[in-house]
């Protein structure tokens, strides 16, 4: 009839007046445009539920498209419960929605929106900084800190091994990762890595594979803190690890670092009545560079047993000791099963490798097997595979032992090329190992001032005062010098541009 023509055309037109128009241009396809403009007034509430939409044929024409195209929007809308077919009577916005207007809320300048309640993680993730490639020129000299010497590594025995395993792949291997722990060949391979490196005696079992230092850390604050526990943490130290402790609800107590390493106020810590956590750096403290004392070493051991506490140590870089044999670790003096060890291949291989581990006291293995199979999915097992084979294969033992050379020249041309240009104006900590040391310069200018006069001439430096918590705890124009990817020359240069702009 005359009437139901008129509504099916009032019904087209009032979808063009409520903004149902085409791109022709665009690469989205027309029936794709209708469907999502026809669904968004929908759920504006522009398009009220029950009411009829005209038949594809008035869209069509209106529309300038075909049935086709329109057929193809509308049982798309069907499908989702947008729309329903009436059978002989046509198609009508689904009577059963519920859709509430859009609404524009004014934000008001300097109110921010208040959260009552904030999980931990959501209040660190809020206050956290997010990395930033810093603006340096070519000719700039960086003396970056945790960044290896890629240009000695062996990419074309690693690349030979990680075809090999990627070809030889199985379904199985594609479908299983070997477990939450990891496959049991890496796991026997770092624990004979630790063995030749560092004199650690532990069984594969508990090696637990994870994905990097900071699921390491998550894992271990998961299992070991709870609301209101308590971590002691070095200060000045790593600002990452301090951050994953809070999100977990822990509180975080700072100890001031010595020439001995972590100092331990009793009276301070012993205010609360929580499980206890120590996380620390004791071989090559981050970003000190000083190396824990035995008496320390001892007392902290015998404190953990006192109180029943955990210590996480973190060894990040003690495998490039200067001379000698490495350090002791930590974990190798502990009798009372109260240290995991933790370590990553990131200084040591590469920084995009993405894997790491922690070695737990035999009584903790059936506690991680269980807690790292809740904390997400294993490592690729192509790569634990290759990892593996690189190890067992001596590969990794001979890059270390190339690289610990290249390291201990570059670390003494550093140290002679301080005693040059800074004579009786400078004293160097953390020599002992890693790929970082530590310098006290006895200048006149301020910290902040010895930074900018350096980068004016093309010096990039670090002051350690960055990672300090409490300010007072903070020395004076002490900086770190990585010299893991500079040559000798630019050590050098970087060293001599260095003592022209400040002196």
């Amino acid at each position: 009839s005359y009437s139901v023509c008129w509504f099916l055309l009032v019904s087209s037109r009032y979808l063009l007046k409520y903004g149902l128009t085409l791109e022709r241009n665009s690469r989205t396809e027309l029936s794709q445009q209708i469907y999502q403009q026809i669904k968004d007034q929908i759920l504006s509430g522009a398009l009220k539920p029950g009411v009829r939409i005209a038949s594809s044929r008035l869209l069509a024409e209106s529309l300038d498209v075909s049935r086709p195209t329109i057929n193809v929007a509308f049982e798309q809308l069907i499908s989702e419960g947008y729309l329903e077919s009436r059978h002989g009577s046509g198609t009508y916005v689904q009577s059963a929605l519920k859709t509430t207007p859009t609404k524009q809320v004014k934000a008001r300048p300097g109110r921010p929106v208040k959260n009552k309640e904030r999980s931990h993680f959501k209040q660190e993730a809020e206050q956290a900084s997010v990395k930033s490639t810093s603006q340096t020129k070519s000719s700039d000299i960086v003396f970056q800190f945790g960044h290896p010497e890629l240009g000695h590594f062996p990419h074309a025995e690693w690349s030979r091994l990680y075809g090999r395993i990627t070809r030889t792949a199985t379904k199985s291997d594609l479908i299983s990762a070997g477990g939450p722990t990891g496959l049991p060949q890496l796991r026997a391979a770092v624990a004979d890595m630790v063995a030749r490196m560092r004199g650690m005696t532990v069984d594969s079992q508990q090696v637990i594979i994870v994905s990097g230092l900071h699921q390491g850390l998550d894992l271990i604050a998961r299992l070991h803190t709870t609301t209101g526990s308590t971590v002691i943490m070095e200060d000045p130290g790593y600002p990452f690890a301090a951050s994953i402790f809070k999100a977990n609800g822990a509180s975080v107590v700072y100890q001031p670092i010595d020439r001995q390493g972590l100092s331990i106020d009793k009276a301070r810590i012993n205010r609360s009545d929580q499980p206890r956590l120590f996380y620390l750096t004791p071989s090559h403290q981050f970003p000190t560079g000083v190396t824990m004392s035995l008496p320390r070493r001892l007392e902290l051991l015998d404190y953990a047993k006192q109180t029943d506490s955990i210590i996480l140590e973190d060894d990040f870089d003690s495998e490039y000791h200067a001379h000698g044999k490495p350090i002791p670790s930590l974990m190798s003096l502990d009798k009372q099963g109260c240290v995991i060890y933790s370590g990553t291949f990131n200084q040591l291989l590469f920084p995009t490798i993405g894997l790491g581990y922690i070695i737990v006291p035999r009584a903790l293995v059936p506690l991680y097997e269980r807690g790292r199979a809740l904390s997400g999915e294993a490592v690729n097992s192509q790569l634990q595979k290759t990892l593996a084979a690189f190890i067992d294969s001596g590969d990794l033992e001979r890059h270390w032992k190339r690289t610990r050379s290249l390291y201990s020249d570059r670390r003494n041309t550093l140290i002679e090329s301080l005693q040059k240009h800074f004579k009786g104006q400078h004293k160097v900590q953390g020599d002992q190992c890693g790929i970082f040391i530590t310098v006290n310069f006895d200048l006149a200018l301020s910290t902040g001032e010895v930074v900018n006069r350096a980068r004016d001439n093309g010096v990039i430096i670090t002051p350690t005062e960055h990672f300090c918590t409490n300010k007072q705890n903070a020395s004076q124009n002490q900086f770190i010098l990585g010299f893991g990817t500079l040559t000798e020359s630019r050590i050098k240069e970087g060293i001599k541009r260095l003592a022209r702009a400040v002196q």
